[in-house]
């Protein structure tokens, strides 16, 4: 069994290529990666242009043991890249949201439904700095934005006869996405070492699904995490951006709507004017991927912001998103 793949052969290959040329042309020194299919065999060719070493954590795998079961393309998972001069300390995946009795290391994997997974690596600068670096991938799922609300009241109220409770349940289910990522974000922190000053810096980065105008984003904060793109400029900073990312916008249509309405049994007009609401809430462009740091406090300043990967006449974007680079200074001693 194989998940089919919407794009085409050509294109994908063209993509690939286009994030290795990316990362040997930024040369970072760290690299938070998410969705990384098949998980060793990129992570190898990342670290091949970048000199960096690396620690990954399986995400999505399904049915695996070592390595091998179905579905037999879908080996993705998280990758942290760090410098090859750093001791690693130690490194720890856990599992954010998903079936209880699921569980994905490279060993084995026992997947059948969505579950998502973070993790962390403690490593020791050349500079003497330890940081604690650590990458996720949020759910995703409908954002429950203000504006979206404003425009489904919109379509109930101009709506009759609608049934109450087949309209509450639809209420509920557009924000259980956000809760879900809410618990994620909480469950997170569980997951991370318990001292945590022992650390120069702590550095999250990855696909949060989540903009800055959401619940799930202010809970952030509150737990003490400081946006890095937020403190360092007030550009939009939209890492997804279909109107930008042509290629992707065609790729995109081809999926299904996250939801099924037809559960709902609303009448055929209002079903197609919520699809459409759907539709609208999801394409927006956004910001939904971030570097956050918990120690603003220790010094370490981002210096400037800039997204990459934006496709070229010749060229894919490597993406559906665009990809976060800060670059960071420490003050000196």
């Amino acid at each position: 069994m194989k998940f089919g793949r919407l794009e085409p052969e050509d294109r994908f290959k063209k993509r690939m290529q286009r994030q290795l040329d990316d990362l040997s042309e930024l040369k970072p020194d760290i690299c938070f990666l998410q969705e990384v299919n098949p998980l060793q065999e990129r992570t190898k060719k990342f670290r091949k242009v970048t000199g960096l070493k690396s620690s990954v954590q399986p995400d999505l795998y399904g049915l695996k043991l070592l390595g091998f079961g179905p579905p037999f393309n879908l080996q993705n998972g998280l990758s942290i890249l760090f410098p090859s001069t750093a001791k690693l300390i130690a490194s720890k995946g856990f599992r954010l949201s998903g079936r209880p009795f699921s569980y994905a290391s490279e060993a084995i994997s026992l997947q059948l439904g969505e579950s998502r997974h973070g993790f962390y690596v403690d490593v020791e600068l050349e500079s003497g700095h330890r940081l604690l670096l650590v990458t996720l991938h949020l759910h995703h799922g409908v954002e429950f934005t203000a504006e979206f609300q404003r425009r489904l009241s919109e379509i109930f109220e101009e709506t009759q006869d609608v049934d109450l409770s087949a309209k509450n349940q639809f209420y509920l289910d557009m924000q259980a996405a956000d809760l879900r990522r809410e618990q994620e974000l909480l469950r997170l922190m569980d997951k991370l070492p318990e001292d945590l000053d022992v650390y120069d810096e702590v550095l999250i980065g990855g696909d949060f699904n989540m903009t800055p105008e959401s619940i799930p984003y202010a809970r952030f904060e509150r737990l003490g995490f400081t946006d890095c793109w937020k403190r360092a400029t007030t550009a939009p900073g939209l890492s997804w951006n279909l109107a930008a990312n042509g290629e992707v916008l065609q790729l995109n249509k081809q999926f299904q709507q996250p939801f099924n309405l037809a559960k709902y049994r609303f009448s055929a007009p209002l079903q197609s004017q919520l699809e459409d609401a759907l539709s609208e809430n999801e394409d927006r462009a956004r910001r939904i991927d971030y570097i956050w740091q918990m120690k603003p406090k220790s010094g370490l300043k981002p210096k400037s912001v800039f997204l990459f990967g934006q496709p070229k006449p010749d060229q894919p974007a490597g993406s559906d998103h665009f990809g976060v680079c800060i670059d960071f200074k420490w003050p000196k001693a």
